[in-house]
C-alpha cells in the first residue's frame, strides 16, 4: 500500500501541472451546473408525494380553494378596531389587496356578508357598506356583530376588539417563485404605504405566503453571508495555525472547490431543487473539506520542519495521511448519505450534496492539492513544529492517565446520554426563523391577538350528488 502510495504521489509531482489543469477543468465543469439551480420556497416540498398528510392535503385544495393566504393585521396603539376611522382603513386594505397578483378573495369585516331578517325576507349584505358615515351605536352594533359571529370572531376580529385583520387567498401555482416573490412585493407594499400614513397603528403581515417567501429570504441571507463569512473564518484560521500562505491557499482552493463542485452536481445537474434545508450544504462542505487539507498540509509541514525536501515532504504527507483521509471521506459520506431515510425530502438534499463534497473534497486532497504544492513556493515556519510538540504531549498525558480518563469520559457519555428523552421535538414552521426574521415577529404577534396562521380542515363526503344539503 505505502509502496503505491509512494509511487502514485511521485507522479503527481512529475506531472503537477498536467494534473493541475485536469482537476480545475473537472471540478469546473460540475460546478457549471449551477447555472441550471432552482430554488423552492414551497412548504408541500418538505413532504414526498406519498405522503399520506400531502395527499389529504392537496385533495382539500382541489375540492375546495388554495390554503394560500396573506394576512394584513392591525391594531390601534389606543382604541377599537370598529371606530369608523379604523374600519374606513380596512375597507381601503381589502380593496388594494384585491389588486395582489393571484388573489382570488378577500375577506375583512367591511366585506363580511351579514345576514339580516327584515320583515319576511333575508337580507344579506356587507357588513360595513360605508365607514365614513357610522355612528357610535352602529360602530357599536358592529363590533358586536363581529365578535359574537363564529366565522369573525377572533379570525377577523381579536376577543378584546381591538385589533383586526384583512384575509387575502390566493391561487399560486406551485414551485412558481416569481408570482410569490409578485404577490409579496405588492402586499407589502399596501403595508408600506399604510405604516406611513397612520404611524399610529401597528400594521403586520403574515400567512402561509410570507411563510414561502421568508424560507427563501432566509436561505438567500444564508448563502450571502454565513457561507462567505465560514469562508473568511476558514482562512483565517488555517493561516493562523499554518503560518503559510502558500498552504493556506492551497486548503482555501480545495473547500471552495468541493462545494462549488457537490453544489453544481448535485443541485445543477442532477436537478435537484434548492430548498433553505439544503442551502446549509456548503457550510458543512467547507468544513469537511478544510479536515482533509489539513492533514495533510501539517504532515507536510512538519517532514519539512525536519529537514526534508518540499517534494519529499509531500510524498511523506501523502503516504502517512492516504489511508486516514480516506477512511475519513468516506465514512462522512456514508453518514451524510443516510440522511436518505428521512420523509422530508430536503434533509435528503442537504445528506447527498453533503456526501458528495466529502468525496469531491477526498478526490481533490489527493490530486489538487499535492499538485499545488508542488508548485507553490512553501516554507515551513516553527509554528507547526510547536503544534505538533504540543500535540506529542498531549498524546503522552493521554497515554499515561488512560484508565482515569475512560472512567471520566464514560461517565460523562452516560450522563449526556440520559438527557436524550429531554428531547422536544417541534415541527412549527414558525419557529424555524428567530426573531430578526419579520415574518417571525409579524406571526408570533398575530397569533398572540387573533388565531396565527395555524389551521385544521376536514373534509365530509355525504357519499351521493348534492348529499351535503340532505339535513
Amino acid at each position: 500500500m505505502n509502496n503505491w502510495v509512494v509511487s502514485y504521489t511521485k507522479g503527481i509531482i512529475k506531472l503537477r501541472w498536467l494534473v493541475l489543469i485536469l482537476s480545475i477543468a473537472g471540478t469546473l465543469a460540475l460546478a457549471s451546473g449551477g447555472r441550471f439551480i432552482e430554488f423552492s420556497n414551497d412548504y408541500r416540498y418538505f413532504f414526498t408525494e406519498q405522503n399520506p398528510n400531502l395527499q389529504a392535503f392537496e385533495k382539500l385544495e382541489r375540492t375546495y380553494s388554495s390554503p394560500d393566504t396573506l394576512l394584513f393585521v392591525l391594531k390601534p396603539e389606543e382604541g377599537l378596531a370598529t371606530t369608523s376611522r379604523i374600519l374606513g382603513i380596512v375597507k381601503e386594505m381589502t380593496e388594494q389587496s384585491w389588486q395582489i397578483p393571484y388573489v382570488i378573495r378577500v375577506d375583512s369585516l367591511t366585506n363580511y356578508q351579514h345576514t339580516k331578517a327584515f320583515e319576511d325576507d333575508l337580507v344579506v349584505a356587507d357588513l360595513v357598506l360605508d365607514p365614513s358615515t357610522l355612528t357610535l351605536e352602529q360602530a357599536e352594533e358592529v363590533r358586536q356583530i363581529a365578535t359574537s359571529e363564529p366565522a369573525t370572531a377572533l379570525r377577523l376580529i381579536s376577543k378584546d376588539s381591538t385589533t383586526t385583520a384583512v384575509f387575502a387567498t390566493l391561487k399560486i401555482n406551485r414551485d412558481d417563485v416569481a408570482a410569490t416573490t409578485a404577490a409579496v412585493a405588492q402586499a407589502r407594499a399596501i403595508i408600506d404605504n399604510m405604516r406611513e400614513l397612520h404611524p399610529d397603528i401597528r400594521f403586520e403581515l403574515t400567512g402561509s405566503v410570507m411563510l414561502s417567501a421568508s424560507f427563501a429570504e432566509a436561505a438567500q441571507s444564508d448563502l450571502s453571508t454565513l457561507t462567505p463569512g465560514m469562508f473568511v473564518f476558514l482562512g483565517f484560521c488555517i493561516y493562523l495555525l499554518l503560518r503559510s500562505f502558500s498552504g493556506t491557499l492551497s486548503a482555501l482552493t480545495i473547500v471552495l472547490f468541493s462545494a462549488a463542485g457537490a453544489m453544481g452536481f448535485v443541485m445543477g445537474w442532477m436537478g435537484v431543487k434548492l430548498t433553505p434545508p439544503s442551502t446549509g450544504a456548503p457550510t458543512i462542505i467547507l468544513t469537511v473539506a478544510v479536515a482533509d487539507s489539513i492533514h495533510i498540509l501539517v504532515t507536510m509541514l512538519v517532514e519539512m520542519r525536519k529537514g526534508k525536501t518540499k517534494h519529499e515532504a509531500i510524498i511523506e504527507s501523502m503516504r502517512v495521511n492516504w489511508q486516514p483521509v480516506f477512511l475519513t471521506s468516506i465514512t462522512t459520506a456514508i453518514d451524510f448519505l443516510s440522511l436518505n431515510f428521512s420523509d422530508a425530502p430536503p434533509f435528503r438534499d442537504l445528506g447527498n450534496a453533503s456526501a458528495a463534497g466529502s468525496i469531491i473534497a477526498w478526490a481533490l486532497s489527493i490530486t489538487l492539492l499535492p499538485a499545488m504544492l508542488a508548485i507553490l513556493p512553501v516554507s515551513a515556519k516553527s509554528a507547526v513544529s510547536k503544534q505538533s510538540k504540543m500535540m506529542e504531549r498531549f498524546s503522552e498525558v493521554v497515554i499515561r492517565n488512560y484508565r482515569l480518563l475512560l472512567v471520566v469520559m464514560t461517565i460523562a457519555i452516560v450522563f449526556f446520554s440520559a438527557l436524550v428523552p429531554l428531547f422536544k421535538f417541534n415541527d412549527r414552521f414558525v419557529e424555524y426563523f428567530d426573531d430578526r426574521m419579520e415574518f417571525r415577529v409579524a406571526s408570533d404577534w398575530a397569533a398572540d391577538n387573533l388565531i396565527g396562521i395555524y389551521q385544521i380542515s376536514y373534509s365530509v363526503e355525504s357519499g351521493e350528488t348534492g348529499g351535503i344539503s340532505n339535513p
